[in-house]
């Protein structure tokens, strides 16, 4: 494949190579501001509704510094655990997916 797009192209080897790390780390990096948004969202609606982190945690099935690290996007999570923290907040997944809400 390098080689192909070393000959349409006219990149070597290291460019390709360098080219998809920087590509890697953008799509990283806008990756992480969703998850932290999310995180943030889901936050917002925790706080909205007075309940503490170890609350959502045991009601969700996570543990209480994973709900942390959720909320402040420092880790990656399934759709299921997302859906699973919807269900303890009574919100609609799609609250915390879309951009229309407030937080």
């Amino acid at each position: 494949i390098i080689e192909n797009i070393k000959m349409n192209t006219g990149y070597n080897k290291i460019d390709v190579i360098n080219i998809t790390e920087e590509k890697s780390v953008v799509g990283e990096i806008m990756f992480s501001k969703k998850f932290k948004k999310i995180g943030l969202k889901i936050a917002y609606y925790r706080k909205r509704k007075a309940l503490k982190q170890m609350e959502v945690a045991e009601k969700a099935g996570i543990s209480c510094s994973y709900l942390s690290k959720i909320e402040t996007g420092k880790v990656r999570y399934s759709l299921a655990v997302l859906i699973q923290i919807a269900k303890v907040l009574e919100i609609d997944p799609e609250e915390l997916l879309t951009d229309g809400s407030s937080y």
